[in-house]
């Protein structure tokens, strides 16, 4: 992920170009000021998936990926809000016995 002096250089040029601002960078709760300035919505960490790292071969992601994010989304919450959108990566849910999780943990992720 890019720095909060990258995105503060190259925000500025795109905001007045009138496109809508977003980016990938975050992670860093530490620049939340920075996201909040130039964006409407950042990411909050890395990737939920796991992939070649995960409990069970093949899968997109396991539970100990999912359950790391509680605490953290909690940290991040209350920086969000209408205009300044928390991204918390993806939701793998619905996506049978691929996602790693079982039911219950698909449903413990989609509450988050």
């Amino acid at each position: 992920m890019r720095s909060a002096a990258f995105f503060e250089y190259i925000a500025p040029p795109i905001g007045s170009a009138g496109r809508l601002r977003r980016t990938s960078s975050g992670s860093e709760i530490a620049h939340v000021a920075t996201w909040q300035q130039y964006s409407n919505g950042w990411r909050t960490s890395g990737d939920i998936e796991c992939y070649s790292s995960c409990t069970t071969s093949g899968t997109l992601t396991d539970w100990s990926h999912v359950q790391s994010r509680f605490g953290q989304v909690a940290s991040w919450q209350p920086y969000g809000g209408p205009g300044a959108f928390n991204d918390y990566d993806s939701l793998e849910v619905g996506n049978g016995s691929s996602t790693g999780l079982t039911d219950a943990e698909q449903q413990s992720q989609m509450s988050l």
